[in-house]
């Protein structure tokens, strides 16, 4: 690694801060892509102190090498770059996130620098056909289906977390039903009362042990979801990242305060909200 001969220039502390998370994300890239250890040390080296001076998001490659986050950091975090030089910048991020996460559900795509929206809601329509798909399945793969659209919908959970959930998670009490998430983003999160009742169905028949969705399953995979959907596709193409956006706007439209939400949706601050607001009802 190169990690001598970089010295960026950064206060001490600053770099103390990101440096472990830039010399492995370029070291673990090292070869799978067509650029030098110097320009991606460079480019993770500034991607990583805006997102924990700037932006107030962890340093996960989830989350730092997510197509939405790069394309972030490209138009807030490069103020003094020309627009050739973002897209410079931008193509090196992007074969990163090819490198270093390979079954990302949402892949990178190149779109013209401009202001970066998130993959908007589902509208009520498209919702119902997915409750109609998904009831229309045979037994176990249909159980299956609804499940993952209780989680999605009812809980917004990050697409990664869906393969995590196991029957023990899910607690109950009368009709209400809320989801445990352990690990990086440790949280409880309320589920939407009209997606409960697969959930609650779950913890009463199945062993706390068993995986909520895809029970069976030997291992824990990222792309789970993709898996599912591609097996049996919904006549709408299912998301795990859309959904996700589904329930944080419903839970804006629905006045949820601030901090309970950011909790819920293990968010470290507001700013990532800022880009489901264009979807949210006016006078709220």
């Amino acid at each position: 690694m190169t990690s001598p001969e970089f010295r960026p220039k950064l206060p001490p502390e600053v770099w103390q801060r990101v440096h472990q998370f830039v010399l492995s994300a370029v070291f673990d890239a090292r070869g799978l892509s067509g650029y030098s250890d110097r320009e991606y040390l460079i480019v993770v080296t500034k991607l990583a102190v805006w997102m924990t001076t700037r932006a107030g998001l962890p340093l996960d490659r989830e989350i730092a090498f997510d197509p939405h986050t790069i394309d972030r950091f490209v138009m807030d975090g490069l103020p003094q770059y020309t627009k050739a030089g973002k897209g410079t910048m931008r193509s090196r991020l992007r074969r990163l996130s090819e490198a270093l996460l390979p079954d990302l559900e949402d892949p990178a795509r190149e779109r013209p620098l401009g202001k970066s929206h998130p993959g908007s809601p589902y509208t009520d329509a498209e919702i119902t056909t997915f409750t109609s798909w998904a009831h229309a399945l045979p037994r176990r793969i249909g159980l299956n289906a609804t499940r993952l659209l209780a989680l999605g919908f009812g809980a917004g959970l990050i697409g990664t977390e869906f393969g995590h959930i196991q029957v023990s998670d899910l607690l109950v009490e009368d009709d209400a039903v809320t989801v445990r998430v352990s690990g990086d983003r440790e949280r409880e999160i309320p589920v939407f009362p009209q997606w409960t009742r697969p959930l609650r169905d779950c913890a009463r028949t199945d062993p706390p042990d068993a995986w909520v969705f895809r029970d069976g399953r030997e291992t824990i995979h990222r792309n789970v979801v993709t898996n599912f959907v591609e097996k049996h596709p919904p006549q709408v193409p299912l998301q795990a990242r859309r959904m996700r956006a589904t329930w944080i706007v419903a839970q804006l439209n629905a006045g949820t305060r601030l901090v309970p939400l950011l909790r819920m949706a293990g968010l470290g601050s507001a700013e990532p909200l800022d880009k489901y607001l264009p979807f949210v009802h006016e006078g709220l």
